[in-house]
């Protein structure tokens, strides 16, 4: 049993059910490939859920080789931060109600000089123009990343807009409101 001063492990479930660590591991996982009976299953789940564990992010991201982060890079808009850039809204939005346990880290490019990206991540995802370094790095580094509203070589996707649409359909816009010039 954990005590008031200790933070719940996947141990001290393990010892309070008298099961092995990896019977707790897989089935707070939810392993499809592991077999318990219910109620041991059971009884692990309401064992962790008294002792308020939670799994330690870091310590699983460790042991897959995996971070859990996405890199999103893209230069200040004018007079804006990173963070306000009228891109960002609708991916943070995404990202933030992923499914998946995802997390991310905005990065600006505006002045990055050419060096090791100072974090490790998962994926990345450019915004507008970034610098031509970013992309080489990447793929040296064998990290897949997308690009929207610009292109780099080696990216997985890019999303481009459609500008002669975009302009035709501002135009018509335009002149059902009367403009004339």
């Amino acid at each position: 049993m954990a005590s008031e001063s200790k933070r719940p492990t996947l141990r001290s479930i393990a010892d309070a059910c008298d099961v092995s660590v990896a019977a707790v591991s897989r089935i707070l996982s939810k392993d499809p490939s592991f077999s318990a009976r219910e109620e041991v299953r059971t009884r692990v789940l309401e064992e962790a859920s008294r002792q308020n564990y939670k799994p330690n992010v870091t310590a699983r991201n460790l042991r897959k080789g995996r971070t859990g982060i996405i890199g999103v890079f893209c230069r200040a808009g004018a007079g804006t931060s990173a963070a306000e850039s009228p891109y960002l809204t609708g991916i943070e939005y995404r990202l933030a109600h992923s499914t998946r346990e995802t997390f991310y880290q905005f990065v600006d490019t505006d002045g990055m000089p050419e060096r090791p990206l100072p974090f490790r991540f998962d994926a990345a995802i450019f915004l507008q123009a970034v610098p031509a370094h970013l992309g080489r790095q990447l793929r040296a580094m064998r990290i897949p990343f997308v690009c929207v509203n610009t292109r780099v070589e080696g990216s997985a996707l890019s999303l481009l807009p459609d500008e002669r649409q975009g302009a035709g359909i501002a135009l018509s816009h335009l002149r059902s409101l009367g403009h004339r010039r």
